[in-house]
């Protein structure tokens, strides 16, 4: 932003309306606060992809208290109109602070994250075409230097699998599947995996 812009931004940034899924009234707003909008949403418009994108809007409405980020940041969706583009940015926005399993959920590691369908069939369709076990293949590709056993890992990446995409929790994850592993073992796995470091790499396998 120019020098005088932010100069405006710092002294109004504490009264923006909340986002609450209705948008101010253009009328509403000063000259200068439409400009600060517009420019900020150039800055994330611009950028090469959504999750360089999500970087940079989750830049402008962080707060100190990570919980109150995403508050800010889950209104967008509740916007009449938003675009599937606009919609993973948003979700990359927040994916620090989400849980592996919600990362893998809504697909952050792919080109083009979404929110899951309403619909179960996905879920129920998917389940048929995963093995209990996770490919030896992809699983040795997968594991992480230490921590990990292939007789626990891989249920847990099939359960996994499973979540991709669905509105399903961990819990109903592993169910379709046998009951093969459980809710707490997928968790630690994925918490395994995101503490060493191994996420960026092994998350796109997954989804």
């Amino acid at each position: 932003m120019p020098h005088d812009t932010r100069e405006i931004y710092e002294g109004v940034k504490g009264i923006f309306p909340e986002v609450t899924g209705a948008v101010p009234a253009r009328r509403s707003l000063t000259a200068p606060v439409q400009a600060i909008g517009i420019a900020a949403a150039l800055q994330v418009l611009g950028q090469s992809d959504v999750h360089i994108a999500g970087r940079e809007l989750r830049h402008l409405v962080a707060a100190e208290v990570p919980s109150e980020t995403i508050k800010h940041l889950t209104g967008f969706h509740r916007m009449h109109g938003i675009t599937p583009l606009l919609s993973a940015v948003q979700l990359t926005a927040q994916e620090p602070m989400l849980r592996p399993s919600d990362q893998l959920r809504y697909g952050l590691p792919a080109f083009l994250p979404s929110r899951p369908s309403p619909r179960g069939s996905l879920a129920d369709q998917r389940v048929h075409k995963i093995p209990s076990r996770f490919w030896p293949g992809w699983s040795v590709l997968l594991s992480p230097p230490q921590g990990a056993y292939g007789r626990t890992f891989r249920p847990c990446l099939s359960a996994s699998l499973a979540l991709v995409g669905t509105r399903d929790d961990l819990r109903m994850s592993t169910r379709r599947l046998g009951s093969v592993t459980t809710r707490q073992m997928t968790s630690k796995v994925l918490q395994l995996l995101h503490a060493q470091g191994c996420w960026p790499v092994m998350s796109p396998g997954v989804v």
